[in-house]
C-alpha cells in the first residue's frame, strides 16, 4: 500500500529577515526531506509569480500583490510579486496550500488563515488581485 504525505501549508517568501527561503505556518524552516517528500520544488523563488517565464517579467510589470493561482497535484499555488518584506528586483512571496483545485478567493482565505502576519502585510501595501 502507498505511504501516505501528510501536507500542511508551507510559503517561500520572506518572514522577517530579507531572504526568500521557505516557512510553514509556524514560522519554522522545513526540511528539504520534507520538501521532497510533499514533491514541493526546492528552489521556487519567482517560479510561480504572474509572468515570470515571460517578457513580462520585466520590473514594470511586476506589481506589488498581482497573484497567479496555478495548480500543480496535491496543491494550490498562490504566486505573487511582493516587495514589502525585500525591495529587490523579482521578489516574490508563493503560498503552497495542501487542498488542490482552489478557487481564488479560497486560496487566499487559507493562506491568510496559515500565515495572517505575513498575508497583512503583503495586503496591506497593496489589496491582492488576480491576474
Amino acid at each position: 500500500m502507498a505511504e501516505t504525505v501528510e501536507r500542511a501549508p508551507v510559503m517561500f517568501g520572506v518572514w522577517g529577515a530579507v531572504g526568500h527561503r521557505y516557512y510553514t505556518a509556524a514560522g519554522h524552516h522545513p526540511s528539504y526531506t520534507m520538501l521532497r517528500e510533499q514533491g514541493l520544488p526546492l528552489t521556487p523563488d519567482g517560479t510561480y509569480a504572474p509572468g515570470t517565464n515571460t517578457v513580462s517579467h520585466r520590473r514594470s510589470m511586476q506589481k506589488q500583490s498581482r497573484a497567479l493561482l496555478t495548480h500543480v497535484a496535491y496543491w494550490t499555488i498562490l504566486g505573487m510579486w511582493d516587495r514589502t518584506g525585500d525591495t529587490r528586483y523579482a521578489s516574490s512571496t508563493t503560498f503552497f496550500l495542501p487542498t488542490p483545485s482552489l478557487s481564488f478567493v479560497d486560496a487566499c482565505a487559507d493562506a491568510e488563515a496559515a500565515f495572517p502576519a505575513v498575508w497583512l502585510r503583503i495586503n496591506s501595501a497593496e489589496p491582492v488581485a488576480q491576474v
